[in-house]
């Protein structure tokens, strides 16, 4: 497996373990670069999940931009590519219908944060909004 900074994975933000179906799996979330987090924001533009100020389009729109978050940021442990393709529909249904999407939303914007990109809590029948990163500048 290459490790050099051409070909390592993005800088661990965080790992976390979740449950799928009684089975405790741990995943690894990385943090991506601001290009990275535009091209995903424009692919969800071209889609109409989001509109031009990137703000996403009704509660349906919210979840589809942050599944293609998650699907940028959640890695295997010692993977060196994202465990999802955030081009791939059916990956995204795959997150989107998880029960674990919401739970790790906090933990998918902090990693998303340092690059310009945040959505705020995803509930029930409210409208997911984008939000500004905090500017107390974070370790990065």
């Amino acid at each position: 497996m290459p490790t050099d900074a051409f070909n390592s994975p993005p800088r661990l933000y965080k790992t976390v373990t979740i449950n799928i179906g009684g089975t405790p799996v741990t995943l690894a979330l990385r943090r991506i670069s601001p290009s990275l987090a535009a091209m995903v924001m424009a692919e969800a533009q071209k889609a109409g999940d989001a509109d031009k100020d990137n703000k996403p389009i009704g509660l349906d729109g919210g979840m589809r931009v942050m599944a293609r978050m998650a699907a940028c940021v959640i890695y295997l442990p010692d993977a060196v590519r994202p465990r999802f393709n955030r081009r791939n529909p059916e990956d995204l249904e795959t997150i989107i219908e998880s029960d674990w999407l919401m739970d790790l939303q906090d933990d998918i914007n902090g990693a998303m944060a340092h690059s310009g990109v945040a959505l705020e809590h995803i509930k029930g029948n409210s409208e997911a909004t984008q939000t500004e990163p905090s500017k107390s500048g974070s370790p990065d």
